[in-house]
């Protein structure tokens, strides 16, 4: 295989890479907010509230998983872009 194919190749791998993890991390913010802010129930008005009433507990946690998330991504994007494209 010649060193053009294995650049087009390992680009489009790149691409592929960054496709799948942009996915699964899209994925996963929609799974957490969706978990995070309360969507059936009309939580009571009284104290102490109900379990899965208290949306001040849920969405710092689903803040820290976004950052974190958001960082992995980050990470995965600049490691299938930024590494070195030479042959072993």
């Amino acid at each position: 295989m010649s060193e053009v194919q294995c650049g087009v190749l390992s680009r489009a791998r790149s691409w592929l890479a960054a496709a799948t993890v942009t996915g699964i991390a899209a994925a996963a913010w929609a799974g957490y907010w969706w978990l995070a802010v309360p969507r059936h129930d009309i939580c009571p008005a009284v104290l102490p509230t109900s379990a899965g009433c208290r949306i001040a507990d849920r969405v710092p946690t689903a803040t820290l998983w976004t950052m974190i998330v958001a960082t992995l991504w980050s990470a995965t994007a600049v490691l299938a872009f930024a590494r070195p494209r030479g042959s072993w």
